[in-house]
């Protein structure tokens, strides 16, 4: 049993997820792809006796790819570095593997805000429906077989017939693997009972970058495969689209106006009610703002994925046209 954690120069979490994984109740090798090559992750990896390896191109996928070719076993895992999983998580995720025949199995992500009342207010926000629709791994209390799940561990074989992580993918690897394994028809298992906490960003910033990332990689996915389109992920760059045309109205005073009344007042209303039921009086309005950071950077990606896909479609055609220009008997 391997675990490949991904990291660059970030040794604090990292050392908390080394420690979470020696305490496993069933040992298992760690292997540790270094993207940052920095001399305290260097130190680190000595330390707690890890193979760590290179991974040059300095992105997670890439660094899982080469942590589970270093590695031997019949069943392997990935970690973030900001992961650390509870003592039974590698004994929980066999036991889950063997019993349900899943292709992949996974857990409840449990975030926590040990830093300050920000990133406590992200935590809570990130682990419910209002805040990540229902991507069920962040807050679901009752096992079942779902589209995706994270961190995720897999029988090698899986691996070896669907292929592994798109390392054209910076995010987003884990769904678009998730889907694969799907097409080629296995199933994903989610079980409550297998944890990993994980520390969230800490400011209103980092949010809105996180997710605006998460929306512009969601699109590549979905170029790569159609059957990937969920409506409720959409939903996100619709608001925001009806944001921007009703304000557009306001300004030309035409009736487009109007849709300001449900994309600014109804969101409005669905923001502090869910903020009020979140983070009650103390922390509500952090969460309200929390909520808005995600699902504007998320509506955001996804429209500066859309504009950066359109553009790889003309740069595509337009090298197509000039090489049926080209007169063969020069070549």
């Amino acid at each position: 049993m391997t675990i490949v954690v991904a990291t660059r120069n970030e040794p604090k979490p990292l050392s908390a997820c080394l420690e979470a994984l020696r305490r496993q109740t069933v040992p298992c090798e760690v292997i540790v792809a270094d993207g940052g090559n920095d001399t305290a992750t260097q130190r680190l990896a000595r330390e707690t006796g890890v193979h760590r390896i290179e991974n040059p191109e300095r992105i997670a996928a890439t660094g899982w790819n080469a942590g589970i070719r270093a590695s031997t076993s019949e069943v392997v895992g990935i970690m973030s570095s900001h992961a650390a999983p509870a003592p039974d998580y590698v004994e929980r995720c066999l036991a889950a593997l063997r019993a349900t025949n899943a292709w992949a199995v996974g857990g409840r992500i449990a975030r926590r805000g040990s830093s300050g009342p920000t990133q406590e207010a992200v935590a809570r926000a990130t682990s419910s429906p209002f805040g990540v629709g229902d991507a069920r791994h962040n807050y679901s209390d009752r096992a079942h077989w779902v589209e995706t799940a994270f961190p995720g561990m897999w029988p090698r074989w899986v691996l070896e017939r669907v292929g592994m992580f798109d390392p054209e993918l910076v995010r987003n690897q884990d769904d678009e693997l998730s889907v694969r394994i799907r097409q080629a028809g296995g199933r994903i298992w989610y079980d409550p009972a297998i944890v990993v906490e994980y520390e969230p960003r800490d400011s209103l910033r980092g949010v809105f970058q996180q997710y605006r990332q998460y929306g512009y990689w969601k699109v590549r996915v979905y170029g790569k495969h159609r059957s990937a389109v969920r409506p409720r992920q959409l939903v996100p760059a619709a608001w925001l689209s009806a944001l921007a045309i009703g304000a557009v109205g306001l300004l030309t005073g035409t009736s487009l106006r109007w849709l300001l009344l449900p994309a600014g007042a109804g969101y409005g209303a669905f923001a502090g009610l869910a903020a009020a039921r979140l983070g009650g009086r103390s922390l509500g309005p952090r969460v309200a703002a929390v909520l808005v950071a995600i699902h504007l950077g998320y509506g955001l990606g996804m429209w500066q994925g859309a504009v950066a896909a359109v553009h790889r479609r003309l740069l595509s055609l337009r090298s197509g046209r000039d090489r049926s220009t080209v007169d063969p008997r020069h070549h």
